[in-house]
């Protein structure tokens, strides 16, 4: 069973818009409402109930939720893994840092960078999209990709396309409005197809000294989450 980082539950729960109380929503899934920002690091959630919590969170008709989240998502709330995303020489490296090191965050997500005409496609591997939240929480993981490529560019970044594997929701309009492009369900692919000038353009911290610095920690922390997410696969299973 799969797990998601604590500092994505806090954000979904911030942006909450329904009538349960921050603290209750936290404490359904085993998380203090006064826990420190600092402290998130090896602490995680099991997936389904990641799904649930977004459930109750968005309720019936809360599609924009996801969008919500994304633009309240700070790369720094991810320690070294959002610094490091913000340090990289081009964007396309780091999309290449997100698909290495995500699992410091979440072994529930997987990235893959696919060639295609007129720049690349990042895809959403691996994660099911079999209940209203699994499939929010694949908007959400979206979402926040081309949030953090925003926050490292200094720009509005704008994907060519987005694209879906879980049905249409009854209005698509905040989806548009975040990506500003067409968005698409029902396909072959969770993905953001980004065209070449975007994926070369320089993040504004690009810096090669600290970058060095940074992997050499999430290489350390990726190693120790690989371990646990093991663990607990073999205790799963």
């Amino acid at each position: 069973m799969g797990s998601v980082g604590t500092p994505v539950i806090r954000r979904i729960v911030q942006v909450g818009r329904g009538p349960e109380r921050p603290e209750d929503l936290l404490a359904s899934v085993g998380l203090r409402a006064d826990a420190p920002a600092s402290s998130w690091a090896g602490e995680s959630v099991d997936a389904e109930a990641y799904y649930g919590l977004i459930e109750r969170v968005a309720g019936a008709d809360d599609h924009a939720l996801p969008f919500r989240y994304a633009e309240a998502l700070q790369a720094d709330d991810f320690g070294a893994l959002g610094l490091a995303l913000k340090t990289a020489q081009t964007l396309g490296v780091t999309l290449q840092r997100l698909m290495r090191y995500i699992l410091v965050l979440s072994d529930t997500l997987e990235y893959a960078l696919v060639e295609e005409p007129g720049g690349q496609r990042l895809e959403l591997n691996g994660r099911p999209h079999h209940r209203r939240g699994a499939a929010m929480a694949n908007e959400c993981a979206l979402a926040a990709v081309v949030s953090m490529l925003r926050q490292a560019a200094g720009v509005h970044v704008r994907p060519q396309a987005v694209s879906f594997r879980h049905p249409p929701p009854p209005t698509a309009t905040p989806h548009q409005a975040f990506f500003g492009c067409d968005v698409a369900f029902d396909a072959a692919h969770d993905a953001i197809h980004l065209p070449a000038a975007v994926i070369a353009q320089q993040p504004r911290l690009a810096d090669a000294g600290l970058s060095a610095y940074l992997l050499a920690q999430l290489d350390d922390l990726r190693a120790r989450a690989a371990d646990r997410s093991l663990v607990a696969q073999v205790r799963g299973a």
